[in-house]
């Protein structure tokens, strides 16, 4: 079960046409190109998550990142669900070290730009508690 909420959580982000008109309006050419690119990286990872490449996923999610803090902001929700792709991939290598940071900041982000009453929020809270699952430390869980 653990796995199957893992997965929907990492892919949710990841539906294509999620960028806001608004924001659409006042992207050039080459900046919508490259959020397009951070969607495709984001796309290939999601598959190659699947397929249990995670060395290969950090790659392209790291990539997306990039993008996305370039042409966004630090403190995009965008940015934030890359942060949240980029700890499970790092949670699933089993490299807790890595990913409680990244969780961290894409709950801060989430709960700063959305509000503590989102479901991204919630999504963010859920990956930090399964964490600290895999961890053992199932008080803070």
């Amino acid at each position: 079960m653990a796995a199957v909420v893992m997965a929907l959580a990492l892919v949710a982000p990841m539906v294509p046409g999620r960028m806001p008109a608004a924001v659409a309006q006042t992207l050039t050419t080459e900046q919508t190109a490259a959020l397009e690119e951070a969607e495709r990286l984001n796309q290939q990872a999601w598959q190659l998550y699947q397929q249990g490449q995670y060395g290969e996923a950090i790659l392209l999610v790291q990539q997306a990142l990039v993008i996305r803090e370039n042409l966004l902001s630090e403190n995009h929700p965008d940015v934030a669900s890359s942060l949240n792709n980029l700890a499970r991939l790092y949670q699933a290598q089993g490299n807790y070290g890595a990913a409680e940071p990244l969780y961290q900041r894409s709950l801060f982000i989430r709960e700063t730009i959305l509000g503590e009453n989102h479901p991204d929020v919630a999504t963010s809270l859920n990956s930090l508690a399964l964490l600290y699952y895999a961890q053992g430390n199932y008080r803070t869980a």
